[in-house]
């Protein structure tokens, strides 16, 4: 998804935060809807590998993944890589929104008392 305006013209901050607010849940919307590749993908990624996307869905970098389940952080990029190359994803932002819009993690809701 993608933007444009006249050359001479700069979107105003306020528009360009809508914008990207509206792609993300277009990507979001997208990630629900079945690829027969991606099904097929995800029986391939064992438990560990799932565990390694969720705790990636939840935001963690390698370091903090490798502290919470006592592994090297180099231990956790080879295991992320296996799991981008499965997923058939860029980067480990997507693999995340893959993971999650395919039903292979699932991150719980986060109460925020008010």
């Amino acid at each position: 998804m993608s933007f444009a305006q006249p050359w001479a013209r700069e979107f105003q901050n306020r528009t360009l935060t809508y914008l990207q607010l509206a792609a993300f849940h277009f990507r979001l919307k997208l990630a629900k809807f079945p690829d027969s590749s991606a099904l097929n993908q995800v029986h391939n990624l064992s438990p560990s590998e799932k565990e390694w996307v969720l705790w990636t869905a939840r935001g963690k970098s390698s370091w903090e993944i490798g502290t919470i389940l006592a592994v090297s952080r180099n231990t956790v990029d080879f295991h992320l890589k296996n799991v981008l190359r499965k997923l058939d994803a860029p980067s480990r932002t997507i693999a995340a929104f893959k993971s999650v819009g395919l039903g292979i993690v699932e991150i719980e809701k986060v109460l925020v008392p008010t």
